[in-house]
């Protein structure tokens, strides 16, 4: 067999055989447990098999069996390799969410010997536990955490069950972002030359910040690359106009 097999998945098994032989028997046995009929008096040298849920393990081997009449059982054994299960996501996050947001249901699908199951979010590869679900369980209510901003997230689920090995499967790609809210900023009328103190506060993973004023005519950037929630403004005469706002902005081009 091929080196990772897949349940639902065809693997033709080949073998060589003695021209004598007109009969055999295949069977499967996983982790060193008994052996399994997986088809009986084939007369060929090919067999199309599609494992089943009951042959899913990490160690699986495959053996065929003289069982043509008069003959003594000679078997040959395959080298073991492992069968995975099957994941499918059913309902995911998709669009962008914000950190907090109403929790989002997740539930899916899974091979019925799959007796636990992993949840992941995924960032360019780095992979953060969710929860860990015992079967039945095939949903998740998820509520964003703040580690989770990014412009590109995954969900992806795995097979935690002893002794299995590690199906996989990712969601649709989605987008989170966090949240910026000023506390403190001016109010009324300001002079050109004053310095009020602007904080804000963050919900999300944002470790630097670019602030900006606009007077109705595009961004004007203030200061880029801010770590922390507050900083000084010095009103420039650029700024001069009797509808001013302010904005702060998630720095990192890859976040929304």
């Amino acid at each position: 067999p091929a080196a990772l097999l897949t349940v639902g998945t065809m693997e033709q098994l080949s073998w060589t055989k003695t021209s004598t032989i007109t009969s055999l028997d295949l069977y499967y046995s996983v982790s060193g447990g008994g052996w399994v009929s997986i088809a009986t008096a084939q007369s060929g040298t090919t067999y199309d098999w599609t494992p089943l849920a009951a042959a899913i393990g990490n160690s699986v081997r495959v053996k065929v069996v003289d069982a043509t009449a008069g003959h003594l059982a000679t078997e040959s054994i395959a080298t073991a390799v492992p069968v995975q299960g099957v994941f499918a996501f059913t309902a995911s996050p998709s669009g962008t969410l914000t950190v907090g947001d109403t929790p989002i249901t997740v539930t899916w699908t899974k091979t019925s010997t799959i007796a636990s199951s992993s949840l992941y979010y995924d960032i360019s590869g780095a992979e953060t536990l969710i929860t860990t679900l015992a079967d039945p369980t095939v949903t998740y209510n998820w509520t964003v955490p703040p580690e989770a901003v990014a412009g590109t997230v995954k969900l992806k689920l795995k097979d935690a069950t002893a002794n299995h090995v590690s199906a996989a499967k990712s969601s649709s790609a989605f987008g989170v972002k966090g949240i910026l809210t000023f506390t403190s900023v001016p109010s009324g009328t300001i002079i050109v030359g004053n310095e009020p103190t602007i904080i804000w506060t963050k919900s999300g993973v944002m470790p630097t910040v670019n602030l900006y004023y606009d007077i109705g005519a595009g961004d004007v950037l203030i200061t880029a690359g801010l770590t922390g929630t507050e900083t000084p403004w010095s009103v420039p005469a650029a700024a001069v106009d009797n509808s001013v706002t302010l904005k702060v902005k998630d720095a990192d081009a890859t976040h929304l």
